[in-house]
């Protein structure tokens, strides 16, 4: 994924896409258990670390999973009914946000890692 900043002025970034639907190492019947959401930082120090949230939105929903300071990793996503877990191979939608404590810009160079399970037949 490609670097983007937020300023304390921009506090959300603006919005990248990712696809993973024809990832051939990837199951066809996957689904999501969790992601983390890591990345190169600059000027960390200008931003609340506890107001940092990154985001992942699957095109098969509507919302947006939030992974907020320290992990950045949202909790609960094995845990969801069959008819609402979801499915890895999909298109996805990426942001983030921070409120500042100074003023300036931060950038974020994200990466992703997505864990999966397979339900046994």
């Amino acid at each position: 994924m490609n670097a983007s900043s937020i300023s304390s002025i921009k506090t959300t970034s603006t919005i990248q896409y990712f696809d993973l639907t024809n990832v051939s190492s990837i199951p066809d019947d996957a689904i999501l258990t969790g992601f983390t959401i890591g990345g190169t930082e600059t000027n960390r120090y200008l931003i609340s670390l506890y107001s940092i949230k990154r985001s992942l939105c699957p095109t098969s929903t509507v919302s947006w999973i939030d992974a907020t300071f320290p992990l950045y990793n949202p909790k609960q996503l094995d845990a969801v009914p069959k008819h609402a877990q979801i499915k890895v191979k999909q298109p996805y939608a990426f942001k983030y946000s921070a409120s500042f404590d100074l003023p300036g810009t931060y950038t974020l160079k994200p990466f992703i890692l997505i864990s999966y399970k397979r339900e046994m037949k």
